[in-house]
């Protein structure tokens, strides 16, 4: 299917009292401050951060939160480092070390600040870009 050419965007909506500290967390985890904010009223507030082809966008809105828990998966060539850097990163909670799965993913599980999902860092396997599914 052609029709979606875009980038992803993962939009993670939060009550007003936890914008700030789910803003903080991805600013951490990504390593960058958002490329884009706005902060028209307490409950009109927004950040946009670059993650890998897409966008992940932290807002405080009107939205029915209806959706589920989320779950982000953020790609990385090593995960390993991955984790050595973020231990000594405040504000990151990390569920375990990283964990190979049989079918050859490696990942680190985090937790977001509140209880709207989870975020994984996960890393490719030579075996996984072997079979052609990193880039489908």
């Amino acid at each position: 299917m052609t029709a979606f050419t875009g980038d992803i965007q993962i939009l993670l909506y939060t009550e007003e009292e936890n914008f700030s500290v789910c803003r903080d967390f991805y600013q951490t985890l990504l390593g960058q401050k958002p490329y884009y904010s706005w902060n028209e009223s307490a409950q009109d507030c927004g950040a946009k951060f670059r993650a890998g082809r897409g966008t992940i966008s932290v807002l405080c809105q009107a939205h029915d939160r209806k959706t589920g828990p989320v779950i982000v998966n953020l790609e990385t060539e090593d995960v390993d480092q991955t984790y050595q850097e973020l231990t000594a990163a405040e504000g990151i909670r990390i569920v375990s070390k990283p964990v190979t799965q049989s079918y050859g993913t490696r990942y680190l599980p985090l937790k977001t600040p509140v209880e709207t999902g989870s975020t994984c860092i996960t890393a490719i396997t030579e075996f996984r870009r072997s079979c052609g599914s990193a880039d489908t």
